[in-house]
Order: C-alpha cells, then structure tokens, then sequence
C-alpha cells in the first residue's frame, strides 16, 4: 500500500510512518515544517530512501494536495494548525489553513475515490459540561466573540464535512479524535504543555501555569496511539463497518490535573525550576475559558481494536504512564539540545 500522510513531520505523522515503513508499506509525507520537524523524518529517509520520500508543502497548495492523493491508495490528514495557544492569538490563519487544507484534501480524495483518516481533537466538544466524552457526545461551542473556541468551530465543521463525503458520495473516512497524545517527536513549537514543561525543566527556568492547575487532563503515549492507529487503519482496509465512523483515542487511566504535572517533571527531570501560577489574561485573549477535566470513553475505540487488530503484541491496552511519557520525551530533547536541533 502507498500512504500519504499530511503533517508527517508531526508527533503523529512522523510515529505512523514509522509503523508503515516497518511493515513494508511506501509512504510519502507532506509537511511544510511549520509545527513539525525535519529531525523527526530523518531517521526514516535514511533507512527507507526508496520507500519514504518527504515533498515540502502545505495542504492549502491545492495543485500539490490533487497530486499527491492521485498517485496513494490511502490518505491519512494529519496537517493542521494546532495549540490552544497558536489558535486563539492567529484564529485567521488557524481557520483558513485548516478549512481550505481539509476541503482540498476531501475534494481530492472523493475525485479519485480514495480511503482518507482525519485528524480531529477533544477541543471539539468546546464548552460541554460532559466529563467522560464519548464520540456521540454533542458539542457546545462557545460565542464568536471569545476566539478560545474558534479551533473547536473549526473541528466541529470538519467533521461534518467528512461525514457529509461519506454519506452522499460514499468516500470510505474515518476520524480519529485526539486527547492529549504525546511522546518522542512532539515538537516545542506548538505550545503545548508537556514538552514546554520538559524543556524549561531542562533550562532551570520557571514553569508556568495558567489558572489554578487544578484542570485534568489525560495523557496517552505516542507509541499506544500509534498501535491504536494502525489497528483501525487496517479496520477501514478490510471492513466496511469503519467506514463512517468515528473513534476517540485518549489515555483514559493517565488523569492528571496540570500543577500536578509540572511537579512530576520537575521530580522525574531532578530540576530546580519553579512553578509560578500565572492569570489567563497574561498570555491569552479577555474572556478565555476553561474546562477543568476532559476525559475519552474508549470503549467503541478497544472494541475495534480487538476485533480487528492484527499488530502482533498490541491486545488494545493502554500501557504507557505519563512518567513513560516524560521520561521518553526528556531523553530526546536533552539528545537535540546536544546536538544543536532547534525548533
């Protein structure tokens, strides 16, 4: 099978191109490098040169996006503008790059009829109350005015894009809903929360905090995303009863509230840094909100995966702890601080 995969230079991409090189598929990664980096495809370029190639690009170049989805059996939509943070400071550039790349993406798919997996996140039940989110959960979005929830608007449209493909040209989508994944890859440029940790507990520089970081959050490790991945990757391959629909893949067991977590790197890391709590208004957009737990139901999520899987070792649990997690990713960012990687 050929594979292109959107955003390959990303935690997500780069992990599941891994996976596919390793089982002897051909895949080629779109990646602009604006989130992702180049360190993270390297190694596979090297050891996959006839069976990996990498094209410079971005998922809104709608020319480049109908070419590459001619020439693959299988599109996997990974590129997007990601963060809490990235999003409510530059919502223009957030919405526009990740509605005109998914619409080109989907429009490219549907004219050669090929199978496609989108990328969507927990962002998108916004402001619901709900705190065990299942896929069938409604959403509740917050108002225009308050730009927090514009990823969310965003996401939620997505999906109804994805499923209306599904349902009136009968294009063969799945969707994967994100909570929280992390792990070797993720890169400093987004703003997210675990790596920015891990990298000012490297520094000694402070940790910061917004609120009162008593929010939870789940964490799942990349490596069990990845297996999760592969497994209903396969599902859509083989059975039709995917098709349609969609699947959470969170860490429901690695409930964490965000202070908490800032004091288990510095612990794990052995780090002076400080942990200073810091007002929402210092860093984001009057009126920010927040939700103070999220948590996935994977119960449709292991139920495919057990039927269906055909990863040898993988039997649809969940392994990896958060001290995994960070100890995983404190071992590749002291290794690229080392050798000069910036990202």
């Amino acid at each position: 099978m050929k594979y292109l995969i959107t955003g390959g230079a990303g935690l997500l991409g780069s992990n599941l191109s891994k996976k596919l090189l390793q089982q002897g598929h051909k895949v080629t990664i779109l990646d602009n490098f604006s989130t992702g980096c180049k360190e993270n495809i390297a190694p596979l370029l090297e050891c996959y040169p006839k069976w990996c190639l990498n094209v410079v690009g971005s998922v809104t170049d709608g020319y480049i996006v109908n070419q590459l989805v001619k020439s693959c059996d299988t599109v996997i939509h990974f590129a997007s503008v990601v963060g809490v943070y990235n999003v409510t400071n530059n919502s223009v550039k957030a919405i526009e790059s990740n509605v005109i790349g998914d619409q080109n993406v989907l429009t490219a798919a549907s004219m050669y009829n090929k199978g496609i997996i989108i990328a969507s996140t927990s962002e998108i039940f916004g402001r619901s109350t709900d705190e065990i989110a299942k896929e069938t959960n409604d959403v509740h979005i917050g108002n225009p005015y308050n730009s927090r929830w514009s990823y969310a608007a965003v996401k939620a449209i997505n999906e109804w894009l994805v499923m209306g493909y599904h349902k009136e040209q009968n294009l063969p989508v799945m969707i994967f809903r994100f909570f929280n994944v992390a792990g070797p890859n993720q890169s400093m440029k987004s703003g997210l929360v675990l790596p920015m940790m891990i990298k000012n507990a490297l520094q000694g520089t402070p940790i910061e905090i917004f609120g009162n970081g008593r929010q939870v959050r789940c964490f799942m490790h990349v490596d069990d995303a990845t297996n999760i991945m592969w497994s209903l990757l396969d599902g859509l391959q083989r059975h039709s009863d995917h098709a349609g629909e969609i699947f959470n893949i969170g860490n429901p067991h690695n409930e964490i509230a965000i202070a908490d977590l800032a004091g288990l790197v510095i612990e794990l890391i052995g780090s002076k840094s400080e942990i200073i709590f810091r007002k929402y208004e210092d860093a984001y957009p009057t009126g920010f909100q927040e939700l103070n737990r999220r948590v996935p139901d994977m119960t449709k999520t292991m139920a495919a995966c057990r039927l269906h899987d055909v990863y040898e070792g993988f039997e649809g649990e969940l392994a990896q702890n958060i001290g995994a997690i960070i100890s995983d990713m404190t071992t590749q960012i002291r290794s690229r601080v080392r050798i000069g990687v910036t990202e």
